[in-house]
């Protein structure tokens, strides 16, 4: 809480409840509130609205409240609370209150007077009235101001200007005519100095001067000045601009007007007179470390850009040439770098530069500019200038060539270039200075030196970067041509393979259609005949029988993995396009081998197939990993007939999405054993089964052969074992007829005997019955 009842509080109750409240804290630690303080972003302190350095302002502020009431001024407790009910007059009267005293209680949590001590200062003070005013001028508006107002020629206002838009320190804004530079001028400066007698009578507030300060505490009220944007240095150091102002006027009196002005330029002659006396034999061997130290660095520096340039080279090498050809912007950027490339060859060696230099210069611009002279004189143009450059660069030293390129580079009119040998001389010969002015001159000579290197270094960096940046954009643009290209000549294919599709589908909607022929078993009308239907599963268990079909509606998990907006435009999209192809009585598959809509198939299927199916990777069975892993879209066309094995003759699972499907199921090892006389021939089953009337039928029933008959319906997840034959029969009126589908082996006897029936029968009439064996093999090893 921070509104507390300020009077009610007795001073000891306060003293016990604070006293718990630091155990407590020690104990078990302050929870923080919620949320950000109200006076800043900080967590808030336990469960107060301050964060914990506005909450010591709050609690400074109630003290010097209590304080005042105690005082004898009546209300002070009460105007407290009423500013602290609102949040937005509490932010600003504690921020107020934090700027104007430092963020410690030693300081804080006194009285507003502390009436015990007063005192009186006399003197005389001599005051220094700095009065200036700055108004905000665009060029044109400066111009005229400084030759109408200050005398100056248009000449002299001109380098005014230039010196106050070099200054950093100048304010400046773009909020002139039309969004002009705006240069705030100081246009009206004075000083006068006052010289007066005072007696001042004042209370002080604060606390007794610190013994032994912790530097934490020093820091606190460095900080705390700093806030306040207060400074205790004379005006005399801090180079204001007043100061600097008045200097500047100085410069330009020909004589002191007053006796106290001539005084003051008296002493200012003699303090320009006095010049700091140089110990030369302390200060050689500092400058030597310290020019040693900064020739490591330019070594370090000449290094990095050497290697960025050469970085640059390499990838113009690599290049492919007619990526390059004709490329103005890139020869210009070449030609800088081989400018500075010069400078870094002189670098090791003043004399040693030639042959360095000479492996990029003219061969690279050759490279670049790729085009015969008829065709490109620009080109050619650019090739001579680099070719007279070379020869002229290679015969000038590095002094003449800084000289007659100064523009181009980014160095100073006194700059200076030296190899590294040269300054290591400079170094060694510092050790012999005997004079200071010889000292100030090698550390003036020195510094412009390191100066001029490091900034060619700098640059010829900066220039290898960009040639680098240059060639790889146009490498990336490249291969995005070419990825555009191969995309136009994809699209292209794809739209003459459509148009092909669409000649050949055109092309046999117009010939006749032949009548579909079907065999006797799909006319029976197998209503009378009262055959078993598939049995209905309504859960899940780990007893679930593997070795008769059954069908589960309305099974959750599918209605739920069917919401799904993804897999529900495969199916959407399968369905259009196996419907486009108007084939009677056909059977289309799709396989799902990766993405997000196969990862949400198999997981729903799996829980609807066996816990351990058979692993057919497991004893290196062919194509198991694709068997194994895909689960499959399946759609039938409108009249569609069927009779035969499932793939492979392996269990099926199918989760039917739309449309119906008549079915009827086979145990093939029991038909032929009742109906056949055991015929060990899938083409004698495949014959019998086709051609069964209703006679047939009920002379199946009468001898107790497995078989079942199911409509398929919307959402219904239908089990048929291996080995068992089906007859599958769409209407011909249908729209669209899909759903999903997997296959697999469950470890079962049954399983093993009806793959083993239907593996004679295809031994019988002599077909290839390779991966049956393996997998009669694997499941005979897993049963044991």
């Amino acid at each position: 809480m921070d509104q507390e009842d300020l009077t009610a509080m007795p001073k000891r109750a306060k003293g016990k409840a604070k006293a718990k409240a630091k155990s407590g804290a020690g104990a078990g630690g302050s929870r923080p509130g919620k949320g950000p303080c109200l006076c800043c972003q900080d967590p808030r302190h336990s469960n107060t609205r301050f964060c914990k350095l506005h909450k010591r302002a709050y609690d400074s502020m109630a003290y010097q409240a209590r304080k005042a009431e105690e005082s004898g001024e009546v209300g002070a407790v009460q105007a407290f609370q009423a500013v602290m009910g609102d949040d937005v007059t509490a932010k600003s009267e504690i921020c107020k209150f934090c700027e104007l005293n430092p963020p410690d209680s030693r300081y804080a949590r006194k009285s507003f007077i502390d009436w015990t001590c007063f005192a009186k200062m006399y003197g005389h003070r001599t005051e220094i009235i700095d009065r200036s005013k700055c108004k905000p001028m665009w060029e044109g508006e400066f111009l005229l101001w400084a030759q109408n107002e200050k005398a100056l020629t248009k000449a002299e206002a001109e380098s005014w200007w230039q010196e106050y838009l070099n200054d950093p320190r100048v304010e400046r804004d773009n909020d002139g005519y039309k969004g002009r530079l705006q240069l705030w001028v100081p246009c009206g400066v004075s000083k006068l100095t006052d010289k007066s007698k005072y007696t001042d009578s004042v209370a002080q507030q604060g606390c007794k001067t610190l013994k032994n300060p912790k530097a934490e505490d020093i820091e606190m009220l460095q900080t705390h000045v700093k806030r306040q944007r207060q400074s205790v240095v004379d005006p005399f150091f801090t180079n204001s601009q007043s100061h600097t102002a008045s200097h500047s006027q100085g410069s330009a009196r020909t004589q002191p007007t007053t006796t106290s002005e001539a005084n003051a330029g008296e002493e200012n002659s003699d303090l320009n007179k006095r010049r700091k006396t140089i110990d030369v034999d302390r200060e050689a061997p500092k400058l030597m470390k310290s020019m040693q130290k900064e020739l490591s660095t330019l070594k370090k520096d000449a290094t990095s850009a050497a290697s960025k340039a050469k970085a640059a080279l390499t990838s113009l090498e690599k290049a492919d040439a007619p990526l390059l050809y004709n490329d103005l912007a890139l020869a210009g950027l070449v030609r800088s770098l081989d400018l500075r490339l010069h400078f870094l060859a002189r670098w090791t060696d003043e004399k040693a530069h030639t042959e360095e230099s000479q492996s990029n210069a003219i061969q690279v611009k050759r490279r670049l500019l790729g085009m015969p002279s008829d065709q490109n004189q620009v080109a050619e143009r650019l090739l001579s200038d680099a070719e007279t450059d070379f020869q002229k660069h290679c015969k000038q030293t590095a002094n003449e060539l800084l000289e007659e390129n100064r523009t181009r580079l980014p160095c100073k009119a006194s700059d200076r270039f030296m190899s590294e040998p040269q300054m290591s001389q400079r170094i060694e010969a510092t050790a012999g200075l005997r004079s200071a002015e010889d000292f100030v001159a090698t550390k003036a000579e020195w510094q412009t030196l390191v100066s001029c290197a490091g900034s060619l270094f700098s640059s010829t960096l900066k220039v290898a970067q960009d040639v680098s940046e240059h060639v790889a954009t146009k490498q990336r643009e490249e291969k995005r041509q070419e990825i555009r290209r191969k995309a136009a000549e994809k699209a292209e294919a794809l739209k003459v393979i459509r148009q092909q599709a669409k000649d050949a589908a055109d092309e046999i909607r117009a010939k006749p259609k032949a009548a579909a022929s079907k065999e006797p078993v799909f006319s029976v009308d197998l209503g009378p005949l009262d055959l078993d239907s598939v049995p209905k599963r309504r859960a899940f268990t780990d007893n679930t029988r593997w070795d008769n079909p059954w069908v589960f509606k309305e099974w959750p998990k599918g209605q739920s993995l069917l919401q799904d907006v993804g897999l529900g435009k495969s199916l959407d999209t399968f369905a259009a396009q196996y419907k486009k192809l108007g084939d009677t009585g056909g059977r289309h598959q799709y396989s799902l081998q990766t993405g997000g809509v196969k990862s949400l198939v198999d997981c729903a299927l799996q829980e609807a197939m066996p816990a351990s199916p058979l692993d057919l990777e497991k004893y290196q069975i062919e194509g198991a990993s694709k068997f194994m892993g895909a689960s499959w879209l399946y759609g039938f066309s409108p009249g569609m007939a069927f009779a035969g094995l499932l793939p492979n003759g392996a269990s099926q699972i199918r989760l039917h999405v739309k449309g119906k499907v008549s079915l009827l199921l086979f145990d093939a090892k029991d038909l032929a054993s009742k109906m056949l006389d055991g015929a060990e021939s899938f083409t004698k089953v495949h014959n019998y089964v086709t051609t069964m009337t209703e006679g047939s039928f009920a002379e199946c029933k009468g001898k107790n052969v497995r078989m079942w008959v199911h409509e398929l319906g919307e959402q219904e997840l239908l089990y048929i074992p291996a080995g068992f034959f089906t007859v599958e029969l769409v209407d011909a009126h249908a729209s669209q007829v899909y759903g999903i589908r997997k296959s697999f082996f469950p470890v079962h006897a049954s399983t093993l005997a009806n793959y083993e029936a239907v593996k004679k029968q295809f031994q019988g009439d002599g077909r290839n019955s390779g991966l049956m064996e393996s997998v009669c093999k694997a499941l005979t090893a897993e049963l044991g």
